[in-house]
């Protein structure tokens, strides 16, 4: 492999075994860059409205799960066009990021139950300005 071609070959431990990632360092034209925020900004605001939702149904006695949200999203779409614009994928996978972050809560707190040394941290809400780990687009390769 090139040193100069942006790759950088990561390799990630799974459960099935290893997965072989590349990482790309890119530099965005000003229309891509503009492009990219807009899209950072709308993944936060799912983030934060999809917390909220969860905080809001478990107050009420209805739990909600990352089914119920997803099955949801076509309706956020249609009522908000700027979300149109952005992949499918990457909105669940906002979607995905908060499950596991409500999964991994309740696993802390039952282990804290347990009598194991585990501090709970309930999710937090992401702010606007710091949005770096909020997009993800994942795409296989087949060869």
């Amino acid at each position: 492999m090139n040193q100069g071609d942006g790759q950088c070959p990561t390799l990630l431990r799974h459960r099935d075994g290893l997965i072989r990632a590349y990482k790309y360092r890119f530099y965005p034209s000003n229309g891509q860059e503009i492009l990219l925020d807009q899209n950072l900004r709308l993944c936060s605001s799912l983030y934060n409205a999809a917390l909220e939702q969860r905080r809001y149904a478990h107050k009420a006695g209805r739990p909600i799960n990352y089914r119920i949200q997803q099955d949801q999203l076509p309706e956020l779409k249609r009522g908000m066009p700027e979300y149109a614009k952005v992949h499918s994928q990457v909105l669940q996978d906002v979607l995905r990021r908060i499950d596991r972050a409500f999964t991994s809560f309740y696993e802390r707190v039952r282990r804290r139950r347990r009598g194991e040394s585990a501090k709970p941290g309930y999710p937090r809400f992401k702010p606007e300005w710091n949005t770096t780990r909020l997009l993800t687009h994942r795409r296989r390769v087949t060869t």
